[in-house]
This record gives C-alpha cells, sequence and structure tokens, in this order.
C-alpha cells in the first residue's frame, strides 16, 4: 500500500457473524440472490459476489479506516481479525486499533499495560467491565498481545460504564452537567429505524428499562466511539495512520451507529458500510454493508472439569465430569495443573486462552503435579 496522506477516508466495516445453527445452514439472506449465504464465505454486498479472504484483504488494505463488526467472544470471528490486522500491518504499519471492549476511562490502565509497566495478571483482573468479561478477554488475548509486541497504539473508545449504566435506567436528561459536559456534545438520537432496533432487542436484557433509555444508552456508545476514534485521527498522532475499529455487530448494522456518527466528524471523507451478521434470520442489501463474513456459532470447548475454589493462584483438580477428556487422560481430584501447552496455568484465564486458540481440533499437552510427581499428557477439548 502507498502512504495513506492524501487517501480519500474510507471505512471499510467488515460484519462477521452467526447461523442459527452448526449444520442447520444459514438464516441470512441477500436481497436480489437466491441462496442464503452460507457460512465461512466472503459476500460483497455491493456487488453481490463472493469473495475470498485474501480477495477482502486487499479490498481493505487501499482504505484508511477499517471497521469490524463482531460478536465479542466468538474465538474464529478474533483469528480472522488478527490475521486481517497482520496482513495490514505488514503493508502499512502506521496502525492505531480502536476497541469497543475497552472504555475511556481504562485508557491509562491499558496504556501501561501496552508499555509493560503492569504485569498481564494484575491488567486482566483490573480491566475487567461490563462488556470484557474472563471469557471475552481470553478471546482478544492474541490480539491485544499482538498489538503490544508490534507497538500498535490501542484506544478504549466506549463511554464510561457508569454513565451508559445511569442513561439507561434515567435517561440523558438526569445526568448532571458535569457528567454531560464529559460526553460529545452532539448526541443524535435516530434515525428511527435505528431506534426501532435496538427496542426490540429490549426484552433479552434483564431488568425492566424505558425503551427511549435503553436506545439511547447504544446512541451513548456509538457517538464516544466515533468521537474518541475521529478526535485521534484529526490528531498529530493519527494523521499518517490506518485506523481499524473493532465493536460489535449492533454498532455497525446499517451506518446507523459508529459509521455514520464517525463520517460526520470527518467532513467529505466517503464511507462504505459493512453489515454484521447475527444468528437471527434477517435480510441484508447494498444499503446494509460492504462485505458480509459469515461463522459458524461459537461452541465452548470443556476439558471435563470443576476446580478447587477455596486454592488461590492455581487451578486444583476438585471434580472430573463423566466422560471427559479429563476422565480419558486420568486426571483426579487433588491434581495441580502446571503447564498447558508450556504457558503456566496460574488462573482460569490461561486455560481459557489455551481452548480459544487453534481450532478445535489442535491437540494440546498437559502437565499437571500428584502428590510429589509431574504428569503429562495428551488431549483435545470437547465441545
Amino acid at each position: 500500500m502507498k502512504k495513506i496522506t492524501g487517501l480519500t477516508l474510507a471505512a471499510v466495516l467488515l460484519a462477521v457473524g452467526l447461523t442459527l445453527a452448526a449444520g442447520c445452514g444459514s438464516a441470512i439472506r441477500v436481497d436480489g440472490v437466491k441462496e442464503n449465504i452460507v457460512p465461512d464465505k466472503v459476500f460483497d454486498l455491493k456487488t453481490r459476489q463472493s469473495l475470498s479472504p485474501d480477495e477482502l484483504k486487499n479490498r481493505l488494505a487501499q482504505t484508511q479506516v477499517v471497521i469490524l463488526g463482531e460478536i465479542h467472544n466468538h474465538p474464529e470471528q478474533h483469528r480472522r481479525q488478527l490475521d486481517i490486522l497482520q496482513t495490514l500491518f505488514a503493508g502499512y504499519p502506521q496502525m492505531v486499533l480502536g476497541l469497543e471492549v475497552f472504555n475511556k476511562d481504562q485508557q491509562s490502565l491499558l496504556d501501561r499495560w501496552l508499555k509493560g509497566d503492569v504485569a498481564d495478571v494484575e491488567f486482566q483482573t483490573e480491566v475487567m467491565n461490563d462488556i470484557l468479561s474472563p471469557d471475552t478477554y481470553m478471546v482478544y488475548q492474541p490480539i491485544l498481545f499482538w498489538a503490544r509486541d508490534n507497538h500498535v497504539p490501542v484506544l478504549g473508545l466506549n463511554a464510561p460504564q457508569p454513565l451508559v449504566a445511569k442513561v439507561a435506567r434515567e435517561g440523558l436528561e438526569k445526568l448532571s452537567r458535569e457528567e454531560r459536559m464529559s460526553l460529545p456534545f452532539d448526541i443524535e438520537l435516530g434515525p428511527e429505524e435505528y431506534r426501532r432496533r435496538v427496542v426490540k432487542a429490549l426484552p433479552n436484557h434483564p431488568g425492566k428499562m424505558d425503551p427511549l433509555n435503553f436506545f439511547s444508552a447504544q446512541v451513548v456508545r456509538d457517538e464516544t466511539m466515533a468521537e474518541t476514534m475521529a478526535g485521534y485521527m484529526a490528531g498529530k498522532d493519527g494523521r499518517q495512520k490506518r485506523a481499524v475499529v473493532i465493536c460489535g455487530n449492533e454498532h455497525v448494522l446499517f451506518g446507523h451507529g459508529v459509521p455514520k456518527r464517525l463520517a460526520k466528524r470527518f467532513p467529505g471523507s466517503m464511507t462504505t458500510v459493512v453489515m454484521p451478521l447475527t444468528s437471527e434470520p434477517e435480510e441484508l442489501n447494498g444499503q446494509a454493508a460492504d462485505f458480509a463474513w459469515v461463522a459458524e456459532p461459537s461452541k465452548r470447548r470443556r476439558l471435563g472439569v470443576a476446580f478447587d475454589k477455596n486454592v488461590a493462584d492455581a487451578l486444583v483438580v476438585a471434580s472430573v465430569s463423566p466422560g471427559s477428556e479429563a476422565e480419558r487422560i486420568g486426571l483426579k481430584p487433588g491434581d495441580k495443573l502446571l503447564l498447558l501447552d508450556g504457558r503456566e496455568l496460574y488462573d482460569m484465564l490461561a486455560m481459557h486462552r489455551a481452548a480459544a486458540e487453534g481450532g478445535p481440533d489442535q491437540e494440546h499437552v498437559l502437565v499437571f503435579q500428584r502428590g510429589g510427581e509431574k504428569m503429562e499428557r495428551k488431549f483435545r477439548f470437547k465441545e
């Protein structure tokens, strides 16, 4: 790729979605196309043509801002994202990565971790928020470590959780003057089709919330992510960089969330929108997205053990599930797990990370201690 200076700003949004169930086919249709989009295929929604992953990456390499939609805790989507990041970085290493799963008020912690001033275990503990659960963090680890190893700046894009929660409960008008001033000045509660789509998801959330407040909280996230990314790109550190933004699919659909709000902050820029896929039946068209990349639903992979919660800083087996891989390789209560593929098992996140990396057929090497004896076994996580 040639230097981005002078390149017309284009935000190309990649949606990575789910089918209804593995083996049940895709529920995603494209207007004017007879067959549903099948899993693991990239689809150009403008031309209604399939692309290979390499062809998609070549297209993305021509743009300055790439927005990748996702299901936050989907391992395969994150492997694809990392592959895209590595390819784009190889062609043009001036890059910034913006992530929805980190809030703006976590930026200092994030910067210190990227510089190596905060230990991994401390970072994992302190960084958890309403989106970044242990399961989500584990699938983000390869991307985060790649960014740190390659000195790629990472921005926490999202609004502070206490403010989002207050808006969802009480509405924007209940924010104090100080709270309101900490959010973007221009918060546009629309368009109507976006409001209808967001409110439709309200029954899936716990507790009772006013539909307008629920939508307002979604828009607060959208506007904050757009403003944070735009502010960086307009500053001296971002003018020559390519930006890759990773956020949930619902913030990308039809451009109503982050894309159009980001474009509004870059006058004259061109934004091509991609629609993320969900597990629910949906019909896409050329207005919805540039590209769609369908994935099978993620499946939890398990070893088949429960750990002793009374033991800190170690994984000690409390019980073994009948018929599990743990039973097959001979694990017993009281065994202390030491290493998995050479990685120290000091907590569940380390175990989760190994389960998330590689494909479902990957063979792992487990080292554990029984009494004073160390043992080694090979196994595969079972779905």
